[in-house]
């Protein structure tokens, strides 16, 4: 009986230490689990975190995009009316160098009727008679030089 007994004994000692490491094994693992829950929420939220912000990251980009969009458009737009500038520019300094040019040409022109008109008074005046002393003289000279330049 002693045998029955310490066989009973030992079959009961051996259940309990598979009962216990049963129970420590399954406490580890609902730890391990737990643990490998927590990083999954922590991983899952931080994929949510970076979605978002790529998210935020690609309308900002969009934005952007659109901005340099406007910018350029506007650039071009400037281009094109400085170009246009530009070329009235040339237009009017070519007319202003014309003008300038039948300026000077009139000058000429006029500068040549003054002297010529000098000329003709001069002779006029030394075709005239000399006058008497006491008599008054009527000569072109009397027109004023600045007149006739």
């Amino acid at each position: 009986m002693n045998r029955k007994r310490f066989s009973l004994v030992m079959l009961m000692l051996f259940m309990s230490t598979l009962v216990g490491c049963g129970v420590q094994t399954d406490q580890t693992q609902t730890r391990q689990h737990h643990r490998l829950f927590d990083e999954i929420r922590s991983l899952t939220a931080t994929r949510n975190q970076l979605q978002s912000d790529l998210k935020n990251a690609r309308e900002e980009a969009a934005t952007l995009n659109d901005v340099l969009l406007q910018v350029q458009l506007d650039n071009e737009a400037m281009h094109a009316e400085i170009m246009q500038l530009r070329q009235e520019r040339s237009e009017l300094k070519r007319h202003l160098a014309n003008r300038t040019n039948e300026r000077d040409q009139h000058a000429a022109s006029l500068q040549e009727l003054r002297q010529g008109i000098k000329v003709l008074l001069d002779r006029a005046d030394a075709s005239l008679a000399p006058a008497s002393q006491g008599e008054e003289k009527l000569t072109t000279a009397s027109f004023s030089k600045t007149e006739l330049e």
